[in-house]
This record gives C-alpha cells, sequence and structure tokens, in this order.
C-alpha cells in the first residue's frame, strides 16, 4: 500500500468513527459501534490531557461541551492522540460561549505551546562561554529560538499566571491582578519548564526568530522596553535552555 492510499484509508475510518457519510462504508454492527465509542472516548480524554489548565479553568461540563464542539467541526486525522486538539485554540477564537473570555484562548494555545516543546527536536544549546567567546573574537552571534522554545505575550491580561496557576489545579483567584504577563516554555534537560518573562524578553525572541544577531536582538527589545535589565534577560534566556547558534 503507498503513502497515498494508506491516507485515504485511514482518512475514511476516521470518517466512520466520528459519522461522517463514507458510501458504502459505515458499518453498522454492534462491535463496530462499541469500537467508535471507545474511540471517541479516548479523543474526548486526550482533549483533556492535552489541555489541563483551559480544562481546570472550564470545568468537566463547559470543557465537554467544548470537545464535542470541536471534535464535530474538526475530527481527528492522526492516530497519534498528541496531536488531538492541534487546532483548539484558533477554534476557540470563533467558539461563541468562549467570547466572553478571551484569556482561555491564551491559556489553550500555552497548553498546546506546552506539547511542542515537549515532543521538538533536540539541538545544542547556546551557552555563556558561547557568548564570551564571540565578544573575545569581535563576532556579533547569531542566535535562534531552541526547537523547544515557545513563547507568548498577552498586554491585556496575566496568562502567565492564569496558565501556571490552572497547570497546577488551581482556578481563577479573585484577587488576580489583571494585567499582562508573558511566558516562556524551554526543554533544557529534557523537561518543558514555563518561566513568566517580561515584555523586552518576548521582543528579543521576536528578533531571534526573525534573523536578527543576539546584539541586534537586544537592541529592538530595549526600544519596546525601555526598564527591562537586559543582562537579566540574557541570563535567563541561557539558562533556561532558550536558544541555539544559527
Amino acid at each position: 500500500m503507498n503513502k497515498s492510499s494508506e491516507h485515504d484509508w485511514r482518512t475514511q475510518v476516521f470518517d466512520m468513527l466520528w459519522g461522517t457519510d463514507v458510501v458504502g462504508l459505515t458499518p453498522r454492527s454492534p462491535g463496530w459501534k462499541v469500537y467508535r465509542n471507545t474511540t471517541q472516548r479516548a479523543c474526548f480524554e486526550s482533549l483533556k490531557a492535552n489541555f489541563p489548565a483551559l480544562h481546570v479553568l472550564l470545568g468537566d461540563e463547559a470543557f465537554s461541551v467544548l470537545s464535542r464542539a470541536y471534535l464535530h467541526a474538526h475530527p481527528p486525522r492522526d492516530a497519534r492522540l498528541m496531536h488531538c486538539g492541534d487546532r483548539l485554540p484558533e477554534f476557540l477564537t470563533a467558539f461563541e460561549p468562549a467570547q466572553p473570555w478571551p484569556h482561555l484562548i491564551d491559556v489553550a494555545q500555552l497548553d498546546r505551546f506546552w506539547i511542542e516543546s515537549h515532543g521538538a527536536a533536540n539541538a545544542p544549546h547556546c551557552t555563556g562561554p558561547d557568548v564570551l567567546q564571540s565578544q573575545r573574537d569581535g563576532v556579533d552571534l547569531m542566535c535562534s529560538p531552541h526547537p523547544a522554545t515557545r513563547w507568548l505575550w498577552q498586554p491585556e491580561h496575566p496568562v502567565a499566571t492564569l496558565w501556571l496557576d490552572a497547570r497546577a489545579g488551581h482556578t481563577q483567584r479573585g484577587d488576580l491582578n489583571w494585567q499582562g504577563e508573558g511566558l516562556m516554555l524551554t526543554r533544557p534537560d529534557q523537561q518543558v519548564q514555563a518561566t513568566p518573562i517580561v515584555l523586552a524578553a518576548c521582543v528579543f525572541l521576536n528578533g531571534c526568530a526573525e534573523g536578527l544577531s543576539l546584539q541586534a536582538a537586544l537592541i529592538q527589545a530595549h526600544r519596546h522596553d525601555p526598564g527591562a535589565d537586559l543582562a537579566a534577560l540574557v541570563t535567563v534566556m541561557l539558562q533556561q535552555g532558550a536558544l541555539t547558534i544559527s
């Protein structure tokens, strides 16, 4: 069986499991219905596992409603359940019941970022000695975000606090300071780490991702966030393994 035929076969199986009409292929046997229900249940449970912070903030009932709506709109097309929900943050932007709580979109995005960071490719981390050597050599070091690095800045709500609290199993606090926050996810020792970051750090990472040198990215970060401690920013980036040498 070639890859195209295998893809078509898998697509037809998923269509049958999710109730999509496939002419001549929809089984009627009780055994198939049991298998279908089991598979659908596995997908619901996978969404809960893949989006734990979102699940905590929504609660069981609301998350179940969201899950059913999402899986109806985007039936899984990959047997690897870690990919279940890969379009959920995007789906939330147009999901009418969630419109009064826009912070849920960013919480879902960070949940998704965690999965991406966990499964990202390995690459050497940029280290302090690398930076010092470039300075001694008079070279403007070129770095890019490590494949496992993800970051998000939200100017209107405390997404880092919301997400970290929810990942620890805590619902939204009533005394929360409603202001902008940022969060960076890295994998320095094969374990995903979450680090709250300031605006300058997000701008810096954006610059590195766009191909700016380390120095140019720092200058850009300073322009957007003049009060930021750039030395501390670089220290955090190196300690958390956020960069790799381009």
